[in-house]
Formats: structure tokens, C-alpha cells, sequence
């Protein structure tokens, strides 16, 4: 069946072992990290993949390896995450979005035995050019699971890669990490294990809006509004109150909003649009900041500048909540050169 997607693509600035201050990794990079990850979690059971645990101060989700697969004609891995959501002894708890805030009854659904209630994330990782991209289905409204693919990724490399020197204790109940050597039977050394990702941009737009932001007469913010984001659901009311609706109304799906205010910032008033732009909102796929120029009817998007496109794909589902992994790498190394040409 064929499905719509977005495909975004990062470069992955750091993975190896870093001394302190260093520019370079000591050792390790994406390539034989991953051939190390798919080592480790094939043979387990998908609970025990989980890299790292939570204390009552993390506001964290456990998250596990549903599936990597490994493309051996063109070095490419597909990671395929399961993002475990909260639950409460066993169940899982939801809201009647139509009941009135205040009023709404709170319904207990009961999980089966070991179940993990959660929603699968997709990477498609290309190490030769030091990239990954998200693969996201619009018919799943949710993050795209980058920053659990980040701490699930580092807390492999810190304590389950083959470069861990760990120190059984006394008992033989637990092992103490003694630090990280290349090879076995060397002294281990204090390094740092790091994976950093940024997302490719393609600098042509924003440095042609940077150059000629002098001819800039107007903002224009695009939001797609998410009913379980706490800061969407007040700009909602915010909106409708406004417009004279007084009353706050449930944010029950996703709303798409567009303003827009005449306003010619300054060099540094557009740096930092710019700045808050990716730091906190190029992830999500209807969320973007526009400009007017002089002389131009057309708004000029910071989004265009990003290495990301939507595309139908033909892929296999397994449920309604997970595609088929390796229906989708099939189709991302059928289709490789294409979705590469998204980096030029």
C-alpha cells in the first residue's frame, strides 16, 4: 500500500570516544557503532534493549529496539525505535476529549501481559556520508523520537559497546565501568562516548533573507497545533479568546494557524528568530517562519532551507501502528539516489 511521508535528514556531527576537549573521536565512529548496536540486540528479547534507567527525577520514556536491519550492498542500517509511553499498574489511562475540562472521566484499558503501550520511530542511517533521516507517516501525529534516538544511542556506547572496560564487583552482582579502550588488554582510558546530530540545511535561503533582511516587511508564523502539547493548547484559547470566544474549548485535533505581523527586524532580531526557529520547531512538519520582502508577494520560508521533503512510499504495514521495516528499507534503497538528491 502506498504511504504518505516526510523524510528529514541530519548530519551526524559526532560518534566515537572523545578525551576531554577534543575535536576528534580517539576512536569508533557510525558505521561500527551500529554493526556493534545490531550485534547486541538480536538475540535479546525486545524488554531487555532498553540502554539506560530512569530515576524519579527523569522525565524520560524507556525506549527499546523494535528493529535494525542491515542493507549489506550499500552499508545503510534501518533502527527502528519503540518509544514506551506512561501507563499506571498495568493499564493504560485516556480522557473523553468531549467532556468539558473539569468534568472529564478518566477510562482504564488494560494491557497484556508484558506489554510495552508505546508508538515505533524510523531511521534510516547512510554512514558513508555520515547522515541519518527520520521517516515519519503523517497518518501518526507524534515527535519523530530524535532525542530518544540520541540518549538510546550514547548509553550503548557507554556501557554495552565492546570498548566499555568493565570491572566485575566482589560479589559478581554488578560491574563497575573502568573507562574505554580500542582493543582489548589496553589500559582504559577516560574518554567521553558522544552522538551528536544537527539537521542538514541547505544555507541558500536563509543566508539569501540574512543578506537582504533590510527589505524585510513582514513576519509570518505558520503553527500546527497538537492537542497533548500544553503550550499549543493555550495559544488555542488564546486565539479564540481574541476573536470573543471567552470560554476555553478543548484543542481535540490538530488545528493549523497562520499569523502574521508587518515588522522589519534587525541582523540580530533575525538571527534569533532564525535561532529559536530550529532550535525549537524544525521538527514539526506544519511549524514555520516566513518573511516578505520588498517588492515580493511571495513569503520566502525558513523551512525551504531544510533537507526534507514528503514522499509516497510503498511499504507494507505489520498493524495500524507499525510499518513493515524491511518493506521500508527495501523502498529507501530502491528509491537511495532519490531521496540523496535531498542533500544537494
Amino acid at each position: 500500500m502506498t504511504e504518505n511521508s516526510t523524510i528529514r535528514f541530519y548530519n551526524v556531527a559526532k560518534c566515537g570516544y572523545f578525551a576531554h576537549g577534543g575535536h576528534d573521536p580517539e576512536f569508533g565512529d557510525l558505521h561500527d557503532v551500529l554493526s556493534q548496536l545490531h550485534q547486541w540486540v538480536m538475540p535479546q528479547p525486545l524488554g531487555a534493549t532498553c540502554t539506560f534507567a530512569l530515576d524519579d527525577s527523569d522525565d524520560g520514556q524507556p525506549t527499546y529496539c523494535f528493529d535494525l536491519h542491515h542493507e549489506r550492498t550499500t552499508g545503510d542500517f534501518l533502527l527502528v525505535t519503540w518509544n514506551e509511553v506512561p501507563s499506571v499498574d498495568g493499564t493504560m489511562p485516556s480522557v473523553n476529549a468531549q467532556q468539558r475540562v473539569g468534568r472529564a472521566d478518566v477510562e482504564f484499558t488494560d494491557l497484556p501481559d508484558h506489554g510495552i503501550p508505546g508508538f515505533a520511530t524510523y531511521f534510516w542511517f547512510i554512514p558513508e556520508l555520515s547522515v541519518y533521516a527520520t521517516v515519519r507517516f503523517t497518518t501518526a501525529q507524534r515527535h519523530n523520537g530524535r532525542a530518544n534516538l540520541a540518549r538510546y544511542i550514547t548509553e550503548f556506547m557507554a556501557k554495552f559497546a565492546s570498548y566499555a572496560v568493565l570491572e566485575e564487583d566482589a560479589s559478581g552482582d554488578s560491574h563497575e565501568l573502568r573507562g574505554y579502550a580500542e582493543h582489548d588488554g589496553e589500559a582504559p582510558r577516560n574518554l567521553r562516548p558522544r552522538f551528536e546530530s544537527n539537521p542538514v540545511r541547505k544555507g541558500g535561503e536563509i543566508e539569501y533573507i540574512r543578506n537582504q533582511h533590510g527589505d524585510i516587511r513582514k513576519l509570518i508564523k505558520k503553527n500546527a497545533l497538537q492537542p497533548h502539547i500544553n503550550d499549543d493548547w493555550s495559544l488555542f484559547t488564546s486565539i479564540l479568546g481574541s476573536i470573543g470566544l471567552a470560554e476555553p474549548h478543548q484543542l481535540v485535533d490538530e488545528h493549523h494557524v497562520r499569523y502574521e505581523v508587518s515588522f522589519r527586524p534587525s541582523l540580530g532580531e533575525l538571527d534569533q528568530i532564525i535561532d529559536t526557529w530550529q532550535a525549537e520547531n524544525a521538527d514539526r512538519k506544519w511549524t514555520d517562519v516566513g518573511v516578505v520582502m520588498r517588492n515580493e508577494t511571495q513569503p520566502r520560508w525558513l523551512g525551504h532551507s531544510l533537507a526534507r521533503d514528503q514522499f509516497e512510499l510503498d511499504v507494507k504495514r505489520q498493524n495500524d501502528e507499525v510499518v513493515d521495516p524491511e518493506s521500508l528499507l527495501t523502498v529507501l534503497t530502491r528509491r537511495r539516489r532519490e531521496f540523496l538528491g535531498l542533500l544537494s
